[in-house]
């Protein structure tokens, strides 16, 4: 079996990569070792990184992207999710979130998995 370093790279298209990265990078604590615009304008990617995690989140926006907002419905990513160790934890997040002025359902207890959560409508 071929080696897996187990950390973890995200690619997200996001309307406006700066603008997500700033919103995500103040939300998660992370910072920016990589920004890369293509010279024709068409590709911008910005890459955050988190001392404590092993995960590269990466916001990618495209001039000829069509703009719809996000839809688990549609073919593609249904959730992105990040692990807490507690449900003080998951307070703690939704409480962060409030602050932020996210719009979030709080936490949750769904009965198709034993997994608590936070949604975003």
């Amino acid at each position: 079996m071929p080696s897996i370093t187990g950390r973890m790279g995200v690619i997200l298209t996001v309307r406006d990569a700066a603008r997500s990265a700033s919103w995500h990078g103040e939300l998660l604590g992370m910072v920016v070792p990589y920004d890369y615009e293509a010279h024709d304008g068409s590709t911008h990617l910005v890459c955050l990184d988190h001392s404590d995690i092993d995960l590269d989140l990466c916001l990618v926006s495209h001039a000829g992207g069509d703009g719809d907002s996000f839809s688990e419905l549609r073919t593609g990513l249904d959730h992105l999710e990040f692990i807490v160790a507690k449900r003080d934890d998951l307070a703690e997040w939704a409480e962060r979130l409030g602050q932020m002025s996210v719009t979030h359902s709080g936490v949750k207890v769904l009965d198709y998995t034993w997994n608590l959560m936070i949604k975003r409508p």
